[in-house]
């Protein structure tokens, strides 16, 4: 079930419906029986892998509140991390390490292989590492363990932010799925505005703006130099406004319930780093990282080379959580280089003077460098990612080339969508704008500005059934 079909949207109003209409006791039934609809509407079988993943953790979590010893409590930790990671690895990489160790083509007593393809469980990172992330914290004694096994599923599976993120943490989103809300008419509307939004970007400019992206990385060798630098600018923009108009939907979603989401982007195109990119792209994964895996790693030993070690492990696995291809490895080696070479130039007097201009430029080198890297990131194999490069590259000998066909792909939804996002991120830096300050607009111009980007979604959208890019991870 897709945020931008029917029927989702007929899912989210029965369960907004019900959801005040019941009294609070019975509210967790409500969004429970919802979010394993949505799961079970992907496929029905891998429902019981969400609830064994979500059952395994509840009891690790029980198990964590009544033990003190510090062997037991250790080892109910690794039982559950051993649970997920191993659940995360069987489908999701064996057949990447199959490959690696050349277990391809090992057949079992049917004469079938062992590694057969199966299909990835839609959302399985997410979920995994949110549920693990609670164990984590009850082990660390941040919070107690959460006893009702309705809730701690609901967290588990809530179904708005199940799918993509953002990655919450139990400390955040379990009390407000306990809390008794009241129907907010201010927070209805608001979600309302940002689900328009998602949907903007979504329908309008990031689906306008897949065959520029997918031509390129389907064919690289027969585009021409124009062709390859407009994929290559406009690689990270369609990815940021597939990624980020699903998480508008999801917190629009989530605040029609009262709930509150974590912000997983903060102006990411404002970065004047690599560091600070991960501050502000994917913040839930991010954290998440830095949390639970960067931390405890670089503690291990204070020598420089040691935390620079842990740059290149921590983004080669960031690289590789978004899928089990070697370009993705690549994507996130390359990162932790990228990052180790900017504290070098820090403590060097290679760093840029400071100033408005510079910041700029800063800005531009950021994209330029991450953009570099971000071609194996969109590409389906090294091989791809090499032709790919080359034709960025051929600017220098060939020029442009035949700049028609690049014309033709960039059509005026894309452009006129993309002036438009533009625009209203302007605004919100500048003027520091929000989405409720349309609710200070008089009515009619209110409903005017809702009817009419209803009009222009429905109207310039591409009438593909895409997905979003990140249901893939």
């Amino acid at each position: 079930m897709i945020f931008h079909t029917v029927s989702y949207f007929l899912l989210l109003t029965l369960s907004v419906s019900l959801y005040f209409a019941m009294p609070h006791r019975g509210r967790w039934v409500v969004l429970l029986a919802a979010s394993y609809w949505f799961y079970g509407s992907w496929r029905i079988d891998y429902l019981g892998l969400l609830i064994l993943s979500t059952t395994i953790d509840y009891l690790c979590g029980l198990g964590l509140g009544r033990h003190e010893r510090p062997a037991v409590r250790r080892a109910i930790l690794a039982t559950s991390l051993t649970a997920n990671l191993g659940i995360l690895c069987y489908f999701k990489y064996r057949l990447f390490f199959a490959d690696m160790f050349g277990l391809v083509d090992a057949v079992g007593p049917s004469g079938a292989s062992i590694f057969a393809d199966i299909i990835l469980p839609v959302g399985l990172s997410f979920y995994t590492l949110q549920s693990m992330g609670y164990t984590i914290d009850v082990y660390r004694r941040l919070h107690d363990p959460e006893r009702h096994p309705g809730y701690f599923a609901l967290y588990v599976a809530f179904f708005p932010q199940l799918v993509a993120g953002p990655i919450e943490r139990s400390g955040h989103l379990l009390p407000q799925l306990r809390a008794p809300h009241r129907f907010d008419w201010d927070l209805f509307r608001i979600g309302g505005l940002l689900i328009l939004f998602g949907l903007f970007k979504k329908l309008v400019v990031a689906d306008n703006l897949s065959p520029v992206i997918g031509d390129f990385y389907a064919a690289p060798t027969a585009a021409s130099p124009a062709e390859a630098w407009t994929a290559f600018v406009l690689g990270l923009p369609f990815v940021y406004l597939d990624f980020s108009a699903y998480t508008d939907m999801a917190r629009g979603s989530a605040m029609l319930l009262g709930i509150d989401l974590t912000h997983n982007f903060n102006r990411p195109y404002k970065a004047t780093s690599i560091r600070d990119f991960w501050r502000r792209w994917h913040i839930s994964l991010s954290r998440w990282i830095h949390d639970y895996l960067y931390r405890p790693l670089v503690g291990c030993s204070g020598a420089a080379w040691w935390r620079n070690a842990t740059y290149l492990i921590v983004f080669t696995l960031i690289g590789l959580w978004h899928g089990p291809a070697w370009t993705f490895v690549v994507f996130g080696f390359c990162q932790g280089l990228l990052v180790i070479a900017e504290r070098a130039c820090a403590r060097l007097p290679l760093a840029w003077p400071e100033g408005r201009l510079w910041d700029l430029l800063r800005v531009v080198r950021t994209h330029f460098l991450f953009n570099l890297t971000f071609v194996a990131f969109l590409s389906p194999d090294l091989h791809t990612t090499w032709l790919a490069l080359e034709r960025l590259f051929a600017v220098f000998t060939e020029g442009l080339g035949d700049i028609a066909r690049t014309r033709e792909l960039l059509t005026l939804p894309a452009v006129a969508g993309l002036l438009s996002v533009g625009l209203a991120h302007y605004l919100v830096d500048r003027y520091r704008i929000s989405l409720a300050w349309i609710l200070t607009w008089p009515q009619p111009l209110r409903w005017g500005f809702v009817y009419a980007a209803m009009i222009i979604v429905l109207a310039l959208q591409t009438h593909r059934t895409a997905t979003f890019v990140y249901f893939q991870f």
